[in-house]
């Protein structure tokens, strides 16, 4: 079995301060690590992030399973399907959005489209990543949300900060929910852009919109 895993970049685990140690006595696996998937940590101590981690693993304990570590650049059709099944483990098109170049994520994403050999799929990947989508599908069953209001990108551009305004103000009111409340954006992660607002605060709101739905799909509040 060939098994395809889609690497996150080390340097962004690294910003996070989530790399795991070589040395670790808990991991030997990772003792042969190729230095090429491997990073400083702030300590100075050779790391990998958690995806090489479980790649290596796999190699280490099963003698009929290769492991093809693709990274972001090296993402296309051909390579995909080389592999019976390739996983996405930390890097998925949230990742891609936020941390790699523009093309980068198209190609990614076309990727996704047209191979039927990853997991989780593109559909479940879109589903997950658009906090409106999911927050609807659990309004639709009828499951306990958060107050919220949905403003995709494309509505705001047809309607304009005004009518946007008067829709969240509206949906406030009817739903009490008092004076302070927050924005998001869809593809949001780890608070990038998330802003806290009190009710009045139209300029602040004004450009946060602006800004928000020139770069994202959609904003949550």
């Amino acid at each position: 079995m060939k098994i395809g895993i889609l690497l996150t970049r080390a340097k962004s685990e690294k910003k996070k301060d989530e790399l795991v140690s070589i040395n670790s006595p808990k991991r030997p696996w990772l003792k042969n690590t190729p230095s090429k998937y491997t990073i400083m940590n702030r300590d100075m101590k050779r790391c990998v992030p958690g995806d090489v981690s479980i790649g290596m693993y796999i190699q280490w304990n099963y003698n009929n399973v290769d492991v093809d570590f693709i990274y972001p650049e090296e993402i296309n059709v051909k390579r995909l399907n080389q592999n019976d099944i390739n996983f996405m483990l930390i890097y998925d098109l949230l990742e891609a959005f936020h941390v790699d170049d523009k093309k980068v994520f198209e190609n990614f994403k076309n990727a996704l489209k047209k191979c039927h050999n990853i997991y989780p799929p593109y559909y479940y990947q879109k589903f997950i990543n658009n906090k409106c989508s999911y927050i609807n599908h659990l309004s639709k069953f009828k499951q306990p949300v958060i107050p919220t209001c949905c403003i995709m990108s494309d509505t705001y551009q047809r309607i304009g900060f005004g009518k946007a305004k008067d829709r969240l103000e509206k949906t406030m009111k009817r739903e009490n929910w008092g004076e302070r409340y927050i924005g998001k954006p869809v593809y949001g992660q780890e608070s990038i852009f998330f802003k806290k607002f009190r009710q009045g605060q139209q300029k602040s709101l004004e450009k946060y919109m602006k800004t928000g739905f020139g770069k994202y799909p959609g904003l949550i509040f």
